[in-house]
């Protein structure tokens, strides 16, 4: 990995800069954690210390399950010349998350970006397309899954015409992804002709429009690998939800889908220095807030969550880190 981060030896002072912001919100996060602890009126972790390890053992398999259905949303992406055995594309999903949560500073995503690379045995380049196409599909039905979180949420409280706005919202967004292959292959095709001829970012353009060519060829396999995102997505919000149970938590599968979005809009806005811990629990805090868990409650729940999530897909991940990790981290 030591050869794609030479060249940015140049942004230096960015990125002390962006180390310093980090451990500013870690900071930041780290005291209201402490001060809505400590004011968190008496009693109010009675539930989580009455946890229940069983529902808690369940959701955290579920949530390694899930990436499963991740794994095969990569190989309908990929030509079939290209695919790779399900468990290891089961496993590298899995492992890719575990990075995303513990590598410093957005390290996981070129960490991420590595082991795709590792895994398919190509070059930075297509492995870089490839990441890009996959981030694409599990992105747009993240946004869809919270966006509807919000509708239910809207409609069922006290602003139902928002409610149907954010259902507009969904059926927008559910068209606009079934269009993106097309959309991005158009994009990365024109951005191409605006790179000088033989640099990285043409050459990075054309791979995009190329891993994107599957899902324009063939639109029934771009829709099962959206189908298999929405599942891994499905199945970690009904992992979630056992967890949360397991913590005698109740929260619906709607404020889940939402908390979740939250999460991921969090930890991928503020950088952290300690993989997406800090963040991450902000937004999912706000999500659990949003359905009416007290704020202490919420903040100890997402971090107790955090935990047993990472733990899942750094074990369902050990297998490809086992046999990849060296190549993933020495390039």
């Amino acid at each position: 990995m030591s050869a794609i981060l030479a060249p940015l030896d140049s942004t230096a002072p960015r990125r002390s800069v962006s180390r310093l912001f980090a451990l500013a919100a870690f900071a930041a996060f780290a005291l209201f954690a402490v001060a809505a602890v400590r004011s968190a009126p008496e009693g109010t972790f009675a539930k989580l210390r009455s946890a229940d390890p069983l529902l808690l053992g369940a959701g955290s398999a579920a949530y390694a399950l899930a990436f499963l259905f991740r794994g095969a949303r990569l190989n309908l992406l990929l030509p079939e010349e290209g695919r790779i055995p399900a468990a290891r594309a089961w496993s590298l999903s899995a492992a890719s998350l575990f990075l995303v949560q513990v590598v410093p500073l957005r390290g996981g995503e070129i960490a991420t970006w590595a082991a795709i690379r590792a895994a398919l045995g190509t070059g930075w380049l297509r492995s870089g397309a490839v990441f890009v196409a996959a981030k694409m599909v599990d992105t747009a039905v993240l946004v869809l899954a919270g966006l509807s979180g919000a509708a239910v949420a809207l409609v069922s409280g006290d602003a139902p015409v928002f409610g149907a706005a954010a259902w507009g919202a969904v059926a927008a967004g559910g068209a606009l992804l079934l269009l993106a292959p097309r959309l991005a292959g158009q994009a990365a095709g024109w951005l191409a002709g605006r790179f000088p001829d033989g640099s990285r970012g043409a050459r990075l353009a054309r791979e995009v429009s190329d891993a994107l060519l599957v899902a324009r060829q063939s639109p029934r396999r771009y829709l099962a690998a959206v189908t298999m995102a929405a599942a891994t997505t499905a199945m970690h919000v009904g992992a979630i939800f056992l967890m949360l149970r397991g913590l005698r938590i109740d929260v619906s599968l709607a404020g889940i889908a939402l908390a979740l979005f939250l999460s991921a809009l969090a930890f991928s806005s503020i950088p952290s220095p300690f993989g997406n811990f800090g963040p991450a629990e902000t937004g999912f805090t706000a999500g659990l807030t949003l359905a009416g868990i007290p704020v202490p409650v919420g903040l100890v729940a997402s971090v107790i969550l955090h935990v047993l999530l990472t733990l899942s897909s750094g074990l369902a991940g050990l297998p490809f880190l086992v046999r990849y990790g060296g190549k993933v981290f020495s390039e």
